[in-house]
């Protein structure tokens, strides 16, 4: 890590303790079991800190920000997940990278809970209250994943821009906004994908849902 890193994402568990604010731990191992970092780099210096319990990396272009929750917290998953994203919105507006890009979520325990009381259909929930308080949110969802991990809590990171990227949808998928009501009390909050235009080029940010046809997932 040094003065153009925006984050390290590490994977495993019982990683060596950092001070770090931009690094990010998730307690999952890697498949082929060799402990490894996914590095975010800026071409130009970075400003970090921490503020209201979120860290965040910015370069006057794109923020990296992230959030970690213990189980303490997530007693009422729906509660906490609006109140979060509440809380990252509210520093996106104020730091001045008020568009999401990207988001990926790692929740422990995420499929736990019979009907709508399972942990992603409550998360989903909360995500929902929260970025549908701005009108028309689903014309600006960004790309995002929600994957289970080991050990416990919830972890949140993304990336943020000054103006919102193309959100991109597949014709052969029913938009994960527009899902029926058996997947839970509210659609998940999320794009296909998002195309991003920076000054140094574009990326395509993709949320990782191949598998699904209509709104069935074809394979295990």
């Amino acid at each position: 890590i040094d003065a153009h890193t925006l984050a390290c994402v590490r994977f495993g568990r019982q990683l060596s303790t950092r001070t770090d604010s931009r690094y990010i731990d998730i307690e999952l191992e890697q498949l082929d079991g060799v402990p490894q970092a996914q590095l975010w780099r800026s071409e130009t210096p970075v400003q970090h800190g921490v503020d209201d319990g979120i860290s965040y990396a910015v370069n006057g272009e794109v923020m990296f920000g992230s959030i970690r929750l213990e189980e303490s917290d997530l007693t009422n998953v729906d509660n906490a997940a609006f109140n979060t994203y509440v809380r990252l919105e509210q520093l996106m507006q104020k730091l001045g990278y008020p568009c999401w890009q990207r988001v990926w979520i790692y929740m422990a325990n995420i499929t736990h809970g019979e009907g709508d009381q399972e942990r992603y259909r409550q998360f989903s929930l909360g995500r929902h209250r929260a970025l549908s308080l701005a009108p028309g949110f689903e014309k600006n969802l960004p790309a995002a994943t929600a994957i289970g991990t080991h050990g416990s809590g919830l972890n949140i990171y993304f990336l943020s821009g000054k103006s919102a990227g193309i959100q991109v949808e597949n014709p052969r998928q029913v938009s994960a906004f527009s899902y029926p009501r058996e997947y839970g009390p509210r659609s998940p909050s999320f794009s296909r994908a998002t195309l991003r235009r920076w000054d140094g080029g574009a990326q395509l940010y993709v949320s990782g849902t191949a598998s699904i046809v209509g709104h069935a997932s074809q394979h295990l």
